[in-house]
């Protein structure tokens, strides 16, 4: 069965990315509050470690599984998460900046606020829940004592699709399919690999993301992503990068 939609158009942000303002925070704690280690993780945070800790920017490009097209049906957003920190840290590393170590509380930051962008379809900093309401808030629910804190956030297309560009929408075995022809080759979706260069290379293109991504005062990344959808129906990951800083002395 082929079903056709009429040719539309989709945006989410300058070439495919909505991104709202960064914050950026930094602040010393006007008194002490119960100690929080950074890299400590719980048990729900382990999930995939070994990718974000096992490799580095350089030997995470060589797995094989990181090449791979996206997948909504086989999704291994644990993978996915670590393409972005992968890829984060490369840049920072060609700006002559060292790669930041993975934190799990950090990465648990952003996966809070990934998940509510997805579930509402909006890019926010701001989170429903008044205890995660702010990026500062979020750190002190997982248990972090801040220095410094910056966030970025972003939507971005699963699939190499060009913002604003017109497509039509077909259904072929019980899937759809997105093509800029009526009976056109499907729009190709990202691998784990290309879709974390796509969705850094607009952070670097955005003066206040860039500026978040290459601070120097940061000391541990967390990123993260989840799944969801525009009104356009592409594919959307919703994502979000926390840059962290301990209190010192703790």
């Amino acid at each position: 069965m082929r079903v056709h939609a009429a040719g539309v158009r989709a945006r989410d942000g300058v070439h495919g990315l909505v991104i709202l303002a960064s914050a950026l925070l930094s602040w010393i704690a006007a008194s002490q509050a119960q100690s929080a280690d950074a890299t400590t993780d719980s048990k729900s945070q382990r999930l995939g470690k070994s990718w974000f800790t096992e490799y580095n920017s350089i030997t995470f490009r060589q797995v094989p599984k990181a090449g791979q097209p996206l997948d909504l049906r086989r999704l291994d957003l644990d993978l996915l998460d670590a393409a972005v920190f992968h890829e984060t840290n490369r840049r920072r590393q060609q700006h002559g900046l060292a790669p930041l170590p993975y934190s799990g509380k950090v990465r648990q930051m952003a996966s809070i606020q990934s998940r509510a962008m997805a579930q509402s379809g909006i890019v926010s900093h701001e989170h429903p829940e008044p205890s995660k309401k702010t990026v500062a808030d979020r750190a002190r629910f997982v248990g972090l004592q801040p220095s410094f804190l910056a966030e970025n956030v972003a939507s971005s297309f699963g699939r190499k699709y060009k913002s604003g560009q017109k497509f039509f929408v077909r259904e072929e075995g019980g899937r759809k399919l997105y093509s800029y022809e009526p009976d056109g080759p499907p729009i190709p979706m990202h691998t784990y690999l290309s879709f974390a260069e796509a969705l850094v290379d607009e952070w670097m293109a955005s003066p206040g993301h860039r500026e978040n991504l290459l601070h120097s005062a940061p000391q541990f990344l967390g990123c993260a992503c989840e799944a969801g959808r525009n009104n356009s129906g592409i594919e959307t990951f919703y994502c979000t990068q926390d840059f962290f800083a301990p209190l010192k002395g703790n």
